[in-house]
């Protein structure tokens, strides 16, 4: 599930993250939000779905504090 959401976006989550996605909380039925984690590839519900496609690729815009 992660090396096709890493493929699929084009990027590579750091470690940490993915291990924690990986085996822990990818769709978790308990925790936030609402009690149970989203899975890494999709929105919470209410989001709405007219969202413009994110480009997780792209460079975070911000350089200074």
């Amino acid at each position: 599930m992660v090396h096709a959401f890493e493929a699929e976006h084009g990027v590579v989550l750091p470690e940490p993250y993915r291990t924690f996605v990986a085996e822990i909380a990818d769709g978790s039925p308990v925790g936030p939000p609402f009690y149970g984690l989203v899975p890494v590839a999709e929105l919470p519900a209410g989001w709405g779905t007219n969202r413009r496609k994110l480009v997780l690729a792209r460079a975070f815009p911000l350089e200074e504090h």
